[in-house]
């Protein structure tokens, strides 16, 4: 059994669903960069406040273009 720690605020994913289900609210992903790749697991709660602030990142790029 694989435990699953949310990498900002360690709470644990007690779902029934496996990572890669597509019901559970958690987000786990990479980001490929210069370097080794980051991964990440985010709870719902986390994974929420990372896309607003992508949202709000991306608007504002859009607008000095």
């Amino acid at each position: 059994m694989q435990i699953v720690k949310c990498n900002i605020c360690k709470k644990i994913k007690k779902e029934k669903f496996s990572i890669s289900d597509r019901e559970s609210k958690w987000l786990n992903g990479h980001i490929y960069g210069r370097g080794r790749p980051i991964s990440f697991d985010l709870c719902g709660k986390c994974s929420e406040n990372l896309l607003k602030y992508l949202k709000r990142y991306l608007k504002i790029n859009k607008a000095k273009s």
